[in-house]
């Protein structure tokens, strides 16, 4: 079982520049994260910057015989013909899914992974094996226990979505102004299991293809719901009905600095525009939502003093929906 006692490492240039050390000495790496957080995009991203190639191998999908190769009888030999997807120069060599492989794949690609060769295939010189892996969670994740010898081969690096640089990709890759704008100002938002960083590309997708008119904006929502769920897509949604003239508080300075922005909540609740009151109730709850803010904001007697005084200015519908998102925050800290 795989239980690391390392810090995480977010996708990022951090991660970057620790495969990036692995590759040039020869080491093979296994990253171990949840599904959807772009693992796969970022190896992708480090051969490009290496100027090397880069095969992706998902391994849940494939028998051991589309591995090691079609077996020929020679008469007094047998040989294999490897596959014609095995890479054939340097590069990075990237088998996903590793744990959710038969235990027949595992064992093929532990001779790959341990010997760099595999019947009459021989990994090219300057070729790295990397490997992804989902946490071995029986609850979340259906997985295959890899066991000390399969771990014992790898760099094991466990990783984690980093919003803030899931922005910078999304700035440069054509992500939609508002999938952005609410990802933005939303730590915590990547910390759930249906909200990471490939659902939000895909609800880019989603309205990049609805604005050529021909669907409903019910449509738009079921889709969007089945990216992120039924929560932060009524979120979602709301942020999209809102005027680009109307500009709103930092979720950071409602639970900091709310005397700072205090007139500015009083003035959109008492407006009565439902959308815009949802919106910043729901970017507190979601800021709310990272572990590390969590915990600065209940060490924090000012700020936890605001967020019950937030709590108080909202309309009585908001006040039960914020306390359902996150309770603590309006009972003390508890």
């Amino acid at each position: 079982m795989i239980t690391l006692k390392t810090r995480k490492v977010g996708i990022g240039p951090a991660l970057k520049a620790i495969v990036k050390l692995c590759y040039f000495s020869d080491l093979s790496v296994l990253l171990v994260g949840a599904s959807g957080i772009g693992k796969t995009e970022i190896i992708r991203q480090i051969a490009n910057e290496l100027e090397i190639d880069c095969v992706v191998m998902d391994l849940s999908i494939l028998e051991p015989v589309d591995l090691t190769g079609l077996p020929v009888d020679n008469g007094d030999t047998v040989t294999y013909h490897p596959p014609d997807f095995l890479p054939k120069t340097r590069g990075i060599f990237f088998l996903d899914e590793l744990n959710r492989a038969s235990p027949q794949m595992l064992k093929a690609s532990l001779q790959l992974l341990s010997a760099r060769r595999l019947n009459q295939y021989e990994l090219p010189c300057g070729c790295l094996p990397v490997a992804a892996v989902n946490p071995q969670d029986n609850e979340n994740y259906d997985t295959n226990q890899m066991d000390d010898a399969m771990l014992a081969r790898f760099v094991i690096i466990e990783v984690e979505p980093s919003v803030a640089e899931w922005v910078k990709w999304a700035e440069t890759a054509n992500v939609h102004e508002a999938v952005l704008n609410f990802v933005r100002v939303s730590p915590g938002i990547f910390d759930g299991r249906m909200s990471n960083p490939r659902a939000w590309t895909k609800v880019s997708t989603l309205l990049h293809t609805f604005s050529c008119g021909a669907f409903d904006n019910d449509t738009l929502q079921a889709a969007i719901e089945g990216c992120v769920g039924v929560a932060l897509a009524t979120a979602f949604i709301a942020t999209l009905r809102i005027p680009k003239s109307i500009k709103l508080p930092d979720p950071a300075d409602i639970v900091f600095k709310y005397k700072k922005v205090r007139d500015v909540v009083q003035k959109s609740c008492a407006s009565g525009n439902t959308s815009v009151v949802s919106s910043i109730c729901h970017s507190v709850a979601l800021y709310l939502q990272n572990p590390q803010t969590a915990n600065a904001v209940k060490a924090s007697a000012p700020a936890m003093a605001n967020l019950v005084q937030f709590h108080s200015d909202l309309p009585a519908e908001f006040r039960t929906q914020f306390a359902a998102f996150a309770p603590w925050a309006v009972a003390g800290g508890h």
